[in-house]
């Protein structure tokens, strides 16, 4: 007499691919066990009537509680464990034998952006806890094995596959292929130009296109090629109807790269020369306020659209990627341009020669700065281009209508906080934003070249300051 446990993070078929694969695998399991128990935290869609027993917890303290508790009523069966997510871990502190399937993508998630680097020093030992303590460790991938195995010896590729109920039959047609992702430039770009060499070399191959319009120019164009049809979003793909998937996404990197050259030549050359100025005797001034920039731009972080992490974990750029991007800088750079169009205005009042001439060192300054903007928001339609560039122009002119107005609340003191929390801003924006994208540049020469050219670009501009 068998029973069998599931301990998941999130159970229902309208969170991940895990969650959906571990329901599919209970409607295969049903007739092995006398019955099938799911402990998790969160509770999605799922077949109410299949007859689980599914018991909702607040915690992970809780479902180990109620994992012993099973355990004890259930002392005459032989009680077998599964696992697809990092929680898994309390099975074996249940004394509970347990195979767990990795889904994961750890430890390189953790480049992914601020929030999965914080989160790794979470996951990460907790998935080696996982990983570690089972008896059989089943893989979807060989990159994940590659990484399972470390842990456990007693790990195994078993790919996700189709169903067999899609096998119909159908028999293979040899001139067609199908790409399968949601359209825009980053996936289909190349596309209609691999479509124009195909359909010259055999205009009777097509190509089957399933995937939702996110892009309409980029849809528009692919419309046009004669051997390209688009079938719109499906929840069922037969894959098998095809002879082979076609894969044309790309990573644009040499704008971040760029721009991660400029922040970083901004930081060192201009912000820190100045924060020291201000703040010579008081390093520990520097380093809480810059903590404090930090901390403020992963608050506003949150509300910031970010891309989407269901199936978490790529380092492409996508369009969501540069968008995110774009606005944190903008922040950072607005917050960089009041500071300086207080310092014009201050210099104008002693001298207007000088502070006209100070003016155009920054505007030529601001430059390169609106390039960083403006190449993260290529993609976006064109109000909202020009409002990111408007609001990093107009916060020069708002500095100097503040020291205008408040004059006299505004000292060296304040000003040297406002550089810290800027560098802080600019910290985040370089470790957290820019460099996991650069790291992850399968062109690692293209990258380099676009650091030096942001730093080159910084060191010319602040030549005319």
């Amino acid at each position: 007499m068998r029973k069998l446990v599931i301990v998941t993070k999130k159970f229902g078929g309208d969170f991940t691919g895990a969650t959906l694969a571990t329901q599919y695998f209970i409607s295969k399991w049903k007739d092995e066990f006398d019955d099938i128990s799911v402990f998790t935290l969160e509770l999605g869609v799922y077949e109410r009537n299949s007859g689980l027993v599914v018991n909702l917890k607040k915690n992970v303290n809780e479902i180990y509680k109620a994992l012993l508790e099973y355990k004890k009523q259930n002392s005459d069966y032989i009680i077998l464990g599964y696992s697809d997510d990092h929680i898994g871990y309390v099975l074996e502190r249940a004394k509970i034998n347990y195979v767990h399937t990795y889904h994961g993508n750890w430890p390189d998630a953790r480049w992914i952006n601020a929030e999965f680097f914080l989160k790794s020093f979470y996951f990460i030992p907790m998935y080696k806890k996982t990983i570690t303590n089972a008896s059989y460790v089943i893989n979807v991938s060989e990159y994940m094995n590659n990484y399972t195995r470390k842990f456990n010896e007693k790990s195994k590729v078993i790919r996700n596959g189709i169903d067999e109920k899609s096998s119909d039959g159908y028999k293979i047609n040899e001139k067609s292929f199908i790409m399968v992702g949601n359209i825009d430039a980053r996936k289909y770009r190349k596309a209609i130009q691999l479509s124009e060499e195909i359909y010259k070399m055999d205009s009777s191959i097509n190509i089957d296109i399933y995937g939702e319009i996110i892009q309409t120019s980029i849809a528009n164009k692919l419309k046009k090629q004669k051997n390209i049809v688009l079938k719109g979003k499906s929840n069922q793909i037969y894959y098998n109807h095809y002879m082979g998937l076609i894969n044309t996404s790309t990573i644009e990197n040499l704008s971040i790269s760029v721009a991660l050259g400029c922040m970083i030549s901004l930081a060192v050359s201009d912000l820190f020369p100045e924060i020291y100025e201000t703040f010579s005797n008081k390093i520990y001034l520097i380093i809480i306020f810059v903590v404090i920039g930090v901390l403020i731009l992963k608050l506003l972080d949150i509300f910031i659209p970010e891309h989407d992490h269901e199936h978490g974990l790529s380092h492409e750029c996508t369009e969501e990627n540069l968008l995110h991007i774009g606005i944190v800088s903008t922040i950072a750079i607005v917050l960089h341009n009041i500071i300086e169009g207080m310092a014009v205005y201050s210099i104008t009042t002693e001298s207007v020669k000088v502070g006209l001439l100070m003016a155009l060192g920054v505007g030529l300054h601001n430059i390169p700065m609106g390039m960083v903007i403006y190449s993260t928001l290529k993609k976006e339609d064109k109000k909202k281009r020009i409002l990111m560039i408007l609001l990093s122009t107009i916060s020069t002119f708002i500095g100097g209508l503040l020291v205008a107005l408040i004059s006299s609340l505004i000292s060296d003191f304040v000003i040297g906080i406002l550089l810290c929390l800027t560098l802080g801003m600019i910290i985040y924006i370089v470790f957290f934003e820019l460099l996991p994208h650069v790291l992850h540049s399968k062109n690692k020469v293209l990258s380099i070249i676009g650091i030096l050219i942001g730093i080159l670009i910084i060191i010319i501009s602040s030549m005319f300051e």
